[in-house]
């Protein structure tokens, strides 16, 4: 199989998360952060700049989602690796 035949199959693979979901999740991460410092620092922040705070969270949580991504991807090229030489070993014990 070529490095190609497997990339092929890695992208039939079924994704292991829902990145709508996960999206929705980074912009109430975001929210609440910016309404926590509020609170926490007793100070409003206008809507425009809540917009914009919100938004430059979401991007650099987003950051974080983009190497959970990447590092699936060698995760999931380790285990192929893992799972043919296991069979090469079943093969070479007889079995």
């Amino acid at each position: 199989m070529t490095e190609d035949d497997r990339d092929k199959k890695f992208q039939k693979l079924k994704p292991a998360v829902n990145f709508d979901v996960v999206s929705d999740n980074l912009l109430e991460l975001a929210e609440f952060t910016v309404e926590k410092y509020e609170f926490d620092n007793q100070v409003v922040f206008s809507d425009e700049a809540r917009k914009a705070y919100v938004a430059q969270l979401k991007d650099l949580l987003w950051l974080e989602v983009e190497e959970l991504k990447k590092r699936r991807g060698r995760i999931l090229n380790e285990l192929f690796e893992t799972a043919e030489k296991s069979m090469k070993d079943f093969i070479d014990a007889g079995g």
